[in-house]
């Protein structure tokens, strides 16, 4: 099989890369036997300890906070949004201490000021969940490499992304968006243009992820609150079929004219060619099915099978794979340490967000599921989108606690309480509020909102920005950033998003 054109770098692919926004050009070093065991099991550890902890701990909820204590929150998402562009340098050298810096201050006022570190830690049990999740796909699905060989017409091209949104659902969108960026650079190679690069962001990466917990960080955040696994799939799907099928349409329109205005010299007179298709690491979609399967056990047992399942691939995955994927352990390092920031300096801006809507004062402005719908995704478009949705959900959950009966309405705005805020509810209450129609359509207009808009920049969705890297590493011009929204997001995405609104919310 001939492997992809162009899979060696360029010699200046070798700089340092952007954390969380670009690959590594090269592979780390296989992980000893030693490496892999001890990792887990400090893992594992970790896993049992702060479950053991804040099972049988009774935390104490502040009481109304002020609104400079979100600031931490704001200036570390101003970070993530604007230091990668305009200090790419500093970014690159000290994201980590800006990241634990703005985590750790927020982690200390909670400790030392307001004596309720059970809301830290019980926010630090929700991280690893996370974390844990996030890791073990990455890890699995980078043991798996897609081999491809076929005359890139529009309808194989149509197929090809088409499967790339439902894989989305299995592996995550960065997963999936890694796995397959090489194959279908490779597939069109001999007339690839910058809109095969902009719908893959747009459909694998982003909006084809909607469907499981598995497909995006938004959507994994609120099955680890309560969301039933399947509740996105048989939720999601009218709304993922229309956005997936419209952008399909539009993108066979262009290929199908791209082909014959410009067709390929070097196969005007060649032959079609049969399609090759060949699955390298076979044995890691086992450890994908284990790892679904693990999604549905209670805590920390799931952790711990993922934990398990991301060891055995680690250990069975041939070294020529790893290197093939240019496997690396940076990126996933890189999306725990922001990621811990986040959680850690989030946590004071729930509080906040919630009691404001426990009370009303939100009530003028967020009142309809399309006001939920582009709040949610405006912001995830230029914002991270995992704690943009968190920040709604517990809005929504604080409006609607406010029409609850007076007992529990108090308890989260009473500094003795001992009941969680809406951020902190057990997932049996969040369950129940899910079958509330005053609930349930938020939700759903959350979870589209936050998944698909994060299609709409280069920063809107991690994976974004990771794949104009690889595509530019291969010598394909890709559009800027306001090039990408002039051209791309405005005109296509835009009334996708804007006709999901109006039929499916």
């Amino acid at each position: 099989m001939t492997p992809p054109c162009n899979s060696q770098p360029p010699e200046n692919a070798a700089n340092p890369h952007l954390p969380m926004l670009e690959t590594p050009a090269t592979a780390s070093p296989p992980a000893s036997d030693a490496t892999i065991a001890i990792g887990s099991l400090l893992a594992m550890g970790i896993i049992l300890l702060l479950h053991w902890i804040c099972h049988n701990m009774t935390a104490v909820v502040p009481r109304h906070l002020p609104g400079w204590t979100t600031l931490p929150f704001v200036l570390l998402l101003l970070a993530l949004s604007s230091m990668p562009f305009l200090a790419k340098h500093l970014w690159q050298r000290y994201y980590a201490p800006i990241c634990l810096g703005l985590g750790g201050l927020t982690a200390v006022y909670y400790l030392l000021a307001l004596h309720c570190g059970g809301e830290i830690l019980a926010n630090l049990q929700r991280y690893v969940q996370f974390i844990t999740f996030v890791g073990g796909l990455f890890i699995i699905s980078g043991g798996l490499a897609v081999r491809i060989r076929a005359t890139a017409t529009p309808t194989a091209n149509v197929l090809f992304l088409l499967g790339g949104a439902i894989l989305a659902n299995v592996l995550g969108t960065t997963g999936a968006a890694i796995l397959l960026i090489r194959p279908w650079l490779h597939l069109n190679r001999r007339r690839i243009r910058p809109y095969h690069v902009v719908f893959f962001i747009f459909i694998v990466a982003n909006i084809g992820g909607v469907l499981s917990p598995l497909g995006d960080p938004p959507l994994l955040l609120g099955y680890i609150a309560g969301v039933p696994f399947w509740w996105y799939t048989l939720h999601c799907w009218p709304a993922w079929m229309g956005a997936v099928g419209m952008l399909l349409a539009v993108f066979y329109v262009l290929d199908r004219r791209g082909s014959r205005l410009q067709p390929p010299l070097a196969e005007q007179n060649a032959p079609a060619e049969m399609l090759q298709l060949q699955v390298l690491g076979r044995f890691n979609l086992i450890l994908i099915g284990m790892l679904v399967a693990a999604a549905m056990l209670p805590a920390p047992w799931r952790e711990l099978v993922v934990v398990a399942c991301a060891a055995i691939s680690l250990k069975a995955t041939p070294p020529h794979i790893h290197r093939h994927n240019r496997f690396s352990f940076a990126p996933v390092k890189e999306v725990a340490l922001i990621f811990l920031g986040i959680f850690l300096t989030m946590t004071p801006a729930l509080n906040v967000l919630a009691n404001r809507a426990a009370v009303g004062r939100l009530d003028r402005q967020l009142r309809t599921p399309g006001q939920y719908y582009f709040l949610t995704g405006g912001l995830s478009s230029v914002l991270d989108n995992a704690p943009t949705f968190l920040a709604a959900l517990d809005t929504r959950l604080g409006q609607l606690r406010q029409t609850a009966p007076v007992a529990t309405r108090s308890s989260v705005i009473h500094p003795q309480a001992r009941t969680p805020p809406p951020s902190a509810l057990p997932r049996a209450a969040l369950r129940q509020w899910l079958r509330d129609p005053r609930f349930e359509p938020y939700l759903l207009a959350m979870a589209l909102g936050a998944v698909f808009f994060g299609a709409a920049t280069y920063i809107g969705n991690a994976p974004n920005f990771m794949i104009r890297s690889i595509a530019e590493h291969h010598g394909i011009a890709c559009p800027g950033f306001l090039a990408y929204v002039a051209f791309f997001s405005v005109p296509v995405l835009l009334p996708v998003l804007v006709l999901v609104w109006l039929v499916f919310l």
